[in-house]
């Protein structure tokens, strides 16, 4: 089984297959990446929604996902797609990899983290259904403790989706998104 990233769903032969190791690092290290650098809630949602295809939760072979989907918004896009270039840079440059109990292969990661920069830069507003993110974001909220509330695992420094960790799959020592000790 594989997991398969695409654009959009519009028929395209833009995608990234992935077996399920590399899809399950692909994750771990935009998540850490990316949690170390998101600073609004905008940015802080795109890593909860990547870090929410755990395949150790969902189950191997199923977490793939269409880049259109993700919580886009309609006037800040650009603004979300610079995030999404700038997390994956630090995922490429091993931002927060010292978190893993592994050495990620970059000789199989790197193409796919650059893979998915071009399918998010080739994105065009036509694509999105802006109303799917809009509902996730409200899920979301209507789910957290207390609004506005976006807690990070003591352990590893990532933003905990509805599962807990997507490094140690677990909720164990959760920390306030905005404590000194969040891995910043």
């Amino acid at each position: 089984m594989a997991n398969t990233i695409t654009r959009s769903d519009a028929e395209t032969d833009q995608e990234i297959r992935c077996s399920n190791g590399l899809f399950s690092v692909v994750i771990s290290v935009l998540t850490l990446s990316g949690s170390r650098i998101a600073r609004t809630s905008d940015e802080k949602d795109f890593i909860i929604w990547l870090a929410e295809h755990d395949q150790s939760v969902l189950g191997s072979g199923t977490c793939g996902f269409t880049i259109s989907e993700m919580p886009w918004s309609r006037d800040r896009m650009q603004l979300e797609k610079s995030f999404l270039d700038t997390t994956i840079e630090g995922a490429i440059r091993c931002l927060g990899w010292g978190m893993l109990d592994y050495t990620p292969n970059v000789t199989m990661l790197e193409p796919a983290l650059n893979q998915f920069r071009t399918l998010v830069n080739e994105l065009q507003e036509t694509e999105i259904d802006f109303a799917v993110g809009q509902l996730w974001r409200e899920e979301q909220e209507a789910e957290r403790t207390l609004p506005g509330e976006y807690p990070v695992c003591g352990q590893h420094h990532v933003l905990l989706c509805w599962h807990g960790c997507v490094v140690c799959h677990e909720n164990a020592g959760i920390l306030p998104a905005d404590s000194d000790s969040n891995g910043r």
